[in-house]
């Protein structure tokens, strides 16, 4: 179970884990990156290894609150899976990526502060003391179908969370409560999400494996704390810590190879354009002429010729 033992948190979609880029493990920190689909339907699998201590799991979309599950103490591994937004007793709205709406109205646009979050899945898990089960109180889902950013934003990224389609689960009224022990967690998972041809141009999916399956072919939990996902590509090593710094460029256009080849040639038929416009405005070389007049002659040619006034 790669992650932070006795803890994994995965990306799963059509049953299959998203493979991760960029690995980076650093003290009780975990980040990667990974390949977003438009459309695509996916959830959060939380892994826990045998334990005595209760934990619970705060999920946030783009910075957004959406869940938190509750993991009591177990002698055996469990595995936990968030789906999406609970809006009522037996009703599950799902989670989806789906591409950034746009606008160039500052009052419609979401507020700026959200958006260095824009394009993350993060979860934090926090060592709890169980209270008891309560009433299961249901409200609007925090995630908004209908949040657009601005058009100057559009680079932070291409993609978001919606809510996209609904599944009928057991009815369920109780949940459990929890206080948490710690103010801060005691592990933390941060997936950063772009779509693949994104990944792909800036290096972190490796151009050999751009025809690759963006899932890993194994669906499902793995019981080892300690088996490594053999595509997954880490940028820092835990005794090392040194993160291997990317610099990520504007990428407001499509990436895609057939899109650059496009665009190169369509730059090479604007440069003719303006070569030729320049050569047209160019001034003609004026010749000059110089005009030779014969001189009559009022002598004979062994005459001599007056050119004196009068």
């Amino acid at each position: 179970m790669p992650g932070l033992p006795p803890f994994a948190v995965k990306i799963v979609v059509d049953d299959g884990t998203l493979e991760e880029y960029e690995v980076t493990r650093k003290d009780n920190a975990y980040s990667c990156w990974v390949a977003s689909e438009e459309g695509k339907n996916f959830s959060i699998q939380l892994d826990v290894e045998a334990t005595n201590q209760p934990y619970s799991c705060d999920v946030f979309m783009d910075g957004t609150f959406v869940k938190s599950c509750s993991c009591r103490p177990s002698l055996k591994f469990r595995s936990h899976k968030i789906r999406g937004c609970t809006i009522d007793s037996s009703t599950v709205r799902l989670f989806a990526f789906s591409r950034v709406s746009l606008t160039d109205d500052d009052a419609i646009a979401s507020a700026d502060q959200q958006l260095p979050k824009l394009g993350t899945i993060e979860a934090k898990i926090y060592r709890t003391r169980i209270l008891g089960r309560v009433d299961r109180v249901f409200g609007q889902p925090a995630i908004s179908n209908g949040s657009v950013i601005h058009e100057r934003s559009k680079k932070m990224s291409m993609h978001n969370v919606t809510l996209q389609g609904e599944i009928q689960t057991a009815p369920k009224k109780k949940v459990t409560r929890s206080q948490r022990l710690d103010k801060e967690p005691c592990a933390s998972f941060l997936f950063t999400y772009r779509p693949k041809d994104f990944l792909v141009a800036q290096g972190i999916i490796p151009s050999s494996m751009a025809g690759d399956n963006s899932c890993d072919d194994e669906p499902g939990p793995s019981h080892s704390a300690s088996q490594p996902t053999k595509k997954r590509r880490r940028s820092e090593d835990a005794s090392s810590g040194k993160v291997k710094d990317r610099r990520i460029v504007n990428n407001d256009e499509d990436v895609s190879e057939e899109n650059v080849r496009h665009l190169k040639q369509t730059l090479r038929d604007v440069q003719a354009k303006l070569d030729a416009i320049e050569r047209r405005k160019l001034p003609h070389p004026v010749k000059k002429e110089i005009k030779l007049e014969r001189l009559a002659l009022s002598a004979d040619i062994d005459g001599v010729i007056d050119l004196t006034n009068d």
